[in-house]
């Protein structure tokens, strides 16, 4: 039997409340609906981090952010961290990257990196080929100073000229290219639909800033958590009117629907080369954005729901029990990844990730064994290059468990701490730690989220023996020597 394909698609800050198959009237995304349609959804997947870089280490480790050396953003992972794409390598699978991927070090398992920023000279020549290097040089269309100098409005390219679209074209023409008989890892980076808040022609006209519905703001006894409220006192979300608010809102869906198109382009180039049914297409996100909810723009160091809970569909290889428009609402997270991926591709490598492997949702086994919470962390601590550690005096942490109904959120910095009923405060407006009435469960939730830590750390083993029988084996011939 042929080895699976794997091809891995992920966005750059985006909220799982933004795909038509989650519920959302407003936002055009016919490509990750019939993904949906054809896989399994997991309607409450949970990234280990609000920010970039922890986030997509715990993707490629399947361990926490604590634990594998990437707690802060813009700071790698430790040097002796593996990922599941080197593992792949070595059982022989093609590996490629196409798009943003933030790793630290590259290449990180992969035997071919496209990576598509404003200095990689690819992108920049295909630029100079279509007469669209100058225009990519202007700024978009807004530029308000209320927004800390964010951008946003019109691109002056068009759409087939963005980053994205050109990095989906690399991505379809490797599949194009390569041998069937040969197994793949495709890894699809966007970077949309992270800020800038600006868009692309044709994309922005299917939105109407002046008729989209806009995520919720405070309400008149709400409250942001004093961690984003002293963001706000320091200029960090300024307020801004309703029409900019509502150009915003509609550039981030039209940038959602950009990169559904890009998906849209793999999807048929597999159909067209007949690697369709043997290739799991995984799409997920690595953080979410606020997008005016609460009247909060952009993320912030703090892991709250917007920010953390992402979209996840995952198309498995069509096989006879291989399930099809099934929606999960148990519990998953970023670190349970890896270890699915190489179970999948039958490598015996997931027992060193801390994440549970989601296989069996792929391949209808009732057996399942499901998470009973969702676990993210953020640390807020500088990086020194010069002694190439963490400054500790700076340190600030917080620790979030989604469990049932409620949102347990532990911070270091006294104040910061907060219980959200999700049932009811789905924005996470009002802080029900002090409540007389919810003192039973913030105790049960302060336990669990300590059971999750104790539980998230393995310790480590580093001696030079596998088992003690070839422990006790070495011992003998020294003592027979």
């Amino acid at each position: 039997m042929p080895k699976e394909n794997f091809i891995f698609i992920i966005a750059d800050q985006m909220r799982s409340d933004c795909m038509g198959c989650m519920g959302n009237p407003n936002v055009k995304t016919p490509n990750m609906d019939k993904l949906a349609a054809a896989g399994v959804i997991f309607e409450n997947h949970y990234a280990q981090s609000p920010v970039c870089l922890p986030s997509r280490v715990s993707i490629y480790t399947g361990k926490y952010p604590r634990n594998n050396g990437s707690i802060a953003n813009l700071v790698g992972q430790q040097a002796s961290e593996k990922s599941f794409v080197e593992d792949l390598a070595d059982m022989g699978y093609r590996t490629v990257s196409h798009g943003s991927n933030h790793m630290q070090p590259e290449p990180w398992g992969y035997q071919h990196l496209e990576f598509c920023a404003s200095g990689s000279d690819t992108y920049l020549d295909f630029l100079k080929h279509e007469g669209e290097y100058e225009n990519s040089l202007k700024s978009p269309t807004h530029k308000n100073e209320d927004l800390r100098n964010y951008e946003y409005g019109m691109y002056h390219i068009p759409a087939e000229c963005s980053p994205d679209l050109y990095n989906a074209a690399g991505a379809t023409k490797f599949i194009e290219n390569h041998s069937q008989e040969e197994p793949f890892f495709l890894w699809l980076g966007f970077f949309l639909p992270h800020p800038h808040y600006a868009t692309y022609a044709p994309f922005n006209e299917l939105y109407d800033p002046d008729e989209i519905e806009l995520f919720p703001g405070l309400s008149e006894n709400g409250k942001l958590h004093p961690y984003l409220q002293r963001q706000k006192d320091a200029g960090a979300h300024p307020d801004v009117s309703e029409q900019v608010l509502r150009e915003i809102t509609a550039a981030y869906y039209a940038n959602i629907s950009l990169i559904d198109e890009g998906l849209g382009r793999v999807i048929r180039a597999l159909e067209e080369k007949g690697s369709f049914d043997n290739t799991h297409i995984i799409f997920t996100a690595d953080h979410g954005d606020f997008t005016g909810t609460n009247g909060v723009l952009n993320k912030g160091s703090i892991p709250a729901e917007k920010l953390v809970h992402v979209p996840m569909i995952w198309k498995p290889v069509k096989k006879k029990n291989s399930p099809h428009g099934i929606r999960v609402s148990s519990y998953t997270e970023h670190v349970d990844l890896a270890p699915t991926i190489l179970d999948l591709a039958t490598s015996d490598q997931a027992r060193r990730c801390e994440g549970k492997s989601m296989a069996s949702f792929l391949t209808g086994d009732t057996d399942l064994d499901k998470r009973d919470s969702a676990y993210s962390e953020i640390c807020h601590v500088l990086y020194d290059d010069k002694s190439q550690a963490y400054d500790w005096e700076l340190q600030s942490y917080f620790s979030s468990l989604f469990m049932d109904d409620w949102h347990y959120l532990h911070s270091l910095t006294e104040g910061d701490c907060a219980l959200y009923n999700m049932r009811d405060d789905r924005q996470e407006q009002f802080n029900r730690i002090a409540d007389p009435e919810c003192r039973d469960i913030y105790l049960q939730m302060k336990d669990a989220l300590l059971n999750r830590i104790l539980s998230n750390n393995r310790p480590a083993q580093g001696h030079d023996f596998s088992s003690w029988t070839q422990r006790n084996e070495h011992l003998s011939t020294l003592e027979s020597s």
